[in-house]
């Protein structure tokens, strides 16, 4: 419980951190100290493409990958965030617990990720165990 405190006070403080800073811009060097926030929510599993009616493939975390690589390539400072709702989706994410997918965030290196809804469907064993890896 006790990770999961420090979890949500992090978030929390972070959250308040970008309210208060909001407005600081130095209004003679506009692209000096830009901000990207790159954001996701409501992943449900969703590793792998899937694809379009039109044969096209489409989202997936490979292509996540890239584009975030690519986005924090271009600027020096780039948050990538999550807002939950990891768990509850596909049936790999499902029989894995979601392991498969937090591992892949972990690989993105998100910045921070606040727990959905659906993070508590499971036990709270489950959500522990998530919350280690």
């Amino acid at each position: 419980m006790n990770k999961l405190k420090k979890y949500v006070a992090s978030t929390v403080i972070f959250a308040a951190f970008l309210l208060i800073f909001n407005g600081c811009v130095n209004l003679n060097n506009k692209h000096e100290n830009e901000l990207l926030i790159l954001h996701t929510n409501d992943h449900h599993g969703a590793l792998l493409p899937y694809e379009t009616k039109d044969g096209t493939l489409i989202g997936g975390v490979a292509l996540q990958a890239n584009l975030v690589k690519q986005m924090r390539n271009e600027y020096k400072n780039a948050l990538l965030l999550d807002a939950g709702d990891v768990n509850t989706g596909s049936s790999l994410s499902n029989i894995f617990d979601a392991k498969p997918d937090i591992l892949a965030f972990n690989a993105l290196k998100y910045d921070a990720a606040t727990l959905g809804n659906h993070e508590f469907d499971g036990t709270y064993e489950k959500l522990k165990m998530q919350m280690e890896l």
